[in-house]
């Protein structure tokens, strides 16, 4: 009979409310829902929203039974003017769909005060904060059909900290359905902590953490055992300037070593190790099967200290590499170049690379084993001063224009005897100068060796005239008078 009026298209839904009246006060309940066929009253009851204003004249206790037989489920309701009784039974005994038109107005119903913006951001922080229970309990019940018909139907839920993480634990057995919840809420987590772990990997691929190294750390320790995760490189790589900006002091040495041989971008890891300023003191690890660029950054930020053990192992990486690992740490080198053994292709490199002073000093340490065309042009060039050692070496392999301006550059280490010596193996007038058996007279041309020459030796006492400007048929030159060695 019902599914026959209800059915008919000239019966306006007016006329369906009053011969509806009609039936609750003709009929008990029992009867009433004999008319129940496909269930029809669910329907009427369920599809139209205003249905408890339009029966606010049929006894309340009637309506409840009806309800309650019927296991009405409204998924709209209006409840303006509706008793108050009748609301909190069907509130209390949860005859309502979970969506979000209905728990606003049940939140509203309980609480007339609460503010639209809360209604819209903060849904389950109001429903957990209400005081009503019924309405938590049937959330709490229900909280995958609460989350996927209230929370994923907003992209800018601001729930309160403790709440979002409720509602995650909540979820725990379905973790697409919490990664979810971490999308669609808008929060940040001061510290990773205060959840648990298996939330993380979630909560930084999503950006739900504040960037900062204790969360960066406290993660690494978690799930990095085996180098860094590639959400940990990710993470690390688009948050690096805040993460930069918070308290360095959680970062430990073997973090930094993660970081060298991961697959982080090299001018990122830069910005870390150029930051960061450590020093490792577990130096026991591979520089080979480490990308030669941050290996690189390593060393110009001084993070591998100069030491044997280290040089023999980047020494075998390449000459670039090991000449950058002396060069990062030169007065450390200098001091101790005894314990270092290095190959004529990278003493050729550091010549090439650094300051007269430091090249100074290898030659004057290696070069008796690297002597080649190139190294003596070098000397010349950078005007590099020998060792007595070294200079008799040089000496006796460079051309006799080359040995007069070696040998005017490092007079100071000689003496008369050693100078007579070194004349003996000079070619033309200077070769005259090593003999000293009697008194005799030299010219030379006037030019600036030839006069720094002439000072020495008059200083030394190898020649006796002060003055040395010719005045005679050979002036334009210089007169060299050799003493006779007694």
């Amino acid at each position: 009979m019902w599914s026959f009026l209800t059915e008919k298209a000239a019966l306006t839904y007016n006329r369906q409310i009053e011969y509806f009246k009609c039936l609750c006060e003709s009929l008990k309940v029992e009867e009433l829902l004999n008319l129940n066929k496909d269930e029809a009253f669910e329907q009427f009851f369920e599809e139209n929203e205003d249905i408890l204003i339009q029966l606010k004249d049929v006894n309340i206790s009637y309506l409840e039974k009806i309800i309650e037989k019927l296991e009405i489920h409204f998924y709209k309701l209006n409840i303006a003017g509706v008793d108050k009784e009748l609301l909190d039974f069907v509130f209390d005994n949860k005859y309502y769909d979970i969506n979000k038109y209905m728990i606003d107005i049940i939140l509203v119903y309980k609480n007339s005060e609460i503010a639209e913006r809360d209604l819209s951001k903060k849904c389950y922080t109001m429903i957990m904060t209400s005081g009503y229970d019924c309405l938590i309990d049937d959330v709490s019940d229900n909280i995958e059909e609460y989350v996927k018909e209230v929370i994923l139907s907003n992209d800018n839920n601001c729930d309160d900290e403790k709440y979002i993480l409720d509602l995650i634990n909540k979820c725990s057995d379905d973790m697409d359905l919490v990664e979810k919840i971490i999308v669609h809420e808008n929060f940040k987590l001061e510290n990773i902590s205060v959840c648990e772990n298996k939330y993380w990997l979630l909560l930084l691929k999503h950006r739900k953490i504040n960037a900062n190294f204790d969360n960066v750390i406290q993660y690494w320790k978690q799930f990095s055992k085996n180098g860094l995760d590639e959400v940990l490189i990710d993470f690390l790589s688009t948050e690096c300037d805040a993460i930069l900006n918070s308290d360095r002091s959680f970062v430990e040495e073997k973090f930094i070593k993660d970081l060298s041989f991961s697959d982080i971008d090299n001018n990122i890891f830069e910005k870390y190790i150029s930051y960061l300023r450590l020093i490792f003191s577990d130096l026991e690890f591979d520089f080979a099967s480490m990308n030669q660029e941050k290996l690189k950054i390593l060393i110009q930020n001084k993070y591998i200290l100069l030491n044997k053990q280290c040089f023999d192992k980047i020494k075998d990486i390449s000459v670039e590499m090991a000449t950058l690992y002396i060069l990062s740490s030169k007065d450390s080198f200098i001091d101790n170049m005894e314990v270092f053994q290095i190959d004529e292709d990278i003493f050729n490199n550091l010549m090439t690379k650094t300051d007269k002073v430091f090249c100074q000093k290898i030659v004057n340490y290696y070069g008796k084993d690297y002597i080649n065309k190139n190294l003596i042009i070098a000397i010349f060039n950078m005007n590099i001063t020998l060792t007595k050692d070294l200079f008799k070496i040089i000496f006796d392999k460079i051309s006799n224009e080359l040995k007069l301006a070696l040998l005017v550059r490092h007079l100071d280490l000689f003496n008369a005897e050693e100078l007579k010596n070194l004349f003996a193996k000079m070619d033309g007038e200077y070769k005259e100068l090593s003999n000293r058996e009697k008194r005799h007279n030299i010219y030379f041309p006037i030019n600036d060796e030839n006069k720094r020459l002439g000072d020495y030796l008059y200083k030394i006492g190898y020649i006796s005239n002060e003055d040395r400007y010719a005045k005679n048929k050979e002036e334009n030159q210089l007169l060299f008078r050799i003493r006779a060695k007694k």
